[in-house]
């Protein structure tokens, strides 16, 4: 698998080493999320956290959190790639934001509706033993059926991790 295997239709977000690009796959025209990591910029603990992202999301299968598909690394780009489901209507932030600036106001029955989905992602992972530690509106991606997606598990630990410092955080006597 290589970034040739996809077409870029849309970046975003990009931040640092890091880049979110809405893509289609060629052999079919399935649209995807496309994670960008320059591996080669990263230290060693990054790469030890986006290896651990995509072992994470692949072990996830839950509504409200997006659905991993497959991660390569690009020979020529020199980047590690994480696909994931698309989630089609973009983030909660840029959702936010275009709320307030036409002056509207979000009805309190679909605040509800997201922090609902949120809470039940959330439970997800906890029950998991997965803390998130990155969770922000940017982070929170809708699809066209008012579905929420959490995304980005770059930043998460696993509380039954042996070298995981929440741990002692947790089981303090």
């Amino acid at each position: 698998m290589s970034l040739n295997n996809f077409e870029m239709i849309k970046h975003l977000d990009n931040e640092g080493n890091t880049s979110i690009i809405k893509v289609k796959r060629k052999k079919d025209g399935i649209f995807y999320l496309l994670k960008n990591l320059k591996f080669q910029s990263l230290n060693k603990k990054q790469k030890e956290r986006a290896l651990n992202e995509i072992k994470i999301l692949s072990s996830l299968n839950h509504p409200n959190i997006i659905q991993f598909k497959e991660a390569f690394c690009d020979n020529e780009t020199k980047t590690l790639n994480i696909i994931t489901e698309s989630a089609n209507d973009g983030n909660l932030r840029n959702k936010i934001n275009f709320i307030i600036n036409k002056g509207l106001h979000m009805e309190e029955c679909t605040i509800w509706e997201v922090l609902t989905q949120i809470l039940h992602g959330l439970n997800y992972l906890h029950t998991k033993q997965i803390i998130l530690r990155n969770l922000k509106s940017s982070n929170i991606y809708l699809t066209k059926l008012r579905l929420i997606k959490i995304t980005d598990f770059y930043d998460c630990y696993e509380l039954n991790h042996p070298n995981n410092f929440s741990k002692n955080i947790f089981n303090k006597s």
